[in-house]
């Protein structure tokens, strides 16, 4: 047996447990459009841009970035 990437082992589950069934591959395609709609949804809601409200130029945005790191490291 050769050690597949993970890439590799997801296209071999997909196409000898999925490959012949129609409602394992549509319940496949249920889970995966699900994941997409729920990262959506969470980065939408949960991930706020918190650089471009209270920023307005980029090098605004840079100098805060670069303070919030280095007050981090100490």
């Amino acid at each position: 047996m050769t050690l597949l990437s993970a890439p590799g082992r997801l296209i071999d589950i997909y196409r000898y447990g999925f490959g012949n069934s129609r409602l394992a591959r549509r319940l496949l395609w249920i889970i995966i459009i699900k994941v997409v709609i729920l990262f959506a949804v969470f980065r939408l809601f949960l991930m706020p841009n918190q650089l471009n409200a209270n920023y307005d130029t980029g090098e605004e945005k840079a100098q805060a970035v670069r303070s919030s790191l280095i007050d981090r490291s100490k």
